[in-house]
């Protein structure tokens, strides 16, 4: 990620959710040293074939971010503004910082986005980021195994995000083959 400024969030136009982004981004870099020190044994495995998640220590993730970078965000936003996206899902949001993007796009198209997390204590960290940036008004989010809370959506999405991590890729694709079609 490059160096982080207050600037690479204006497009925004909106002073909560650009600080409240900051901050996330911020407090993501100062995990940098320990995220470093853990895949640096397993750099062969990157490389290679990629890590075998299935293995993976989880309880080393239950306090870091590994967000989307800024511009990915950046990214997303546009997309869903572009496209008018009023109803969109979202497949995990851990901290909150991609369904910030989403919800920033959903805002200004007069919809909303409905995101998940497993992990309690970062569904309450987002909720209070969601409070901050002021757009709590425009997200629901549901607690719980992705796969189970957002089976009993009554609309198609207009935008789909998964955020889940590669292992959640295809069963979260799975649980949307009914609406994924009319999906963008």
């Amino acid at each position: 990620m490059p160096k982080l400024t207050p600037q690479m969030f204006t497009f925004l136009n909106d002073p909560p959710v650009e600080d409240t982004l900051y901050d996330l981004y911020d407090a993501t870099l100062k995990q940098g040293k320990r995220m470093f020190i853990h895949f640096l044994p397993k750099i062969h495995q990157i490389l290679g074939r990629g890590i075998d998640w299935e293995t993976e220590n989880e309880d080393f993730y239950t306090d870091k971010y590994i967000p989307i970078t800024p511009q990915q965000g950046e990214f997303l936003y546009m997309q869903a503004l572009a496209s008018g996206a009023r109803n969109i899902v979202e497949f995990g949001t851990s901290y909150g910082i991609s369904t910030l993007y989403l919800a920033a796009a959903a805002k200004r198209n007069g919809g909303r986005v409905i995101t998940c997390e497993y992990v309690p204590h970062k569904a309450e960290a987002a909720r209070k980021n969601f409070e901050r940036a002021g757009l709590a008004d425009y997200i629901e989010l549901r607690e719980g195994d992705a796969l189970k809370t957002l089976q009993d959506l009554d609309f198609s999405p207009d935008l789909y995000f998964s955020t889940g991590g590669l292992t959640w890729c295809i069963p979260s694709f799975s649980c949307w083959s009914r609406i994924l079609p009319t999906a963008q």
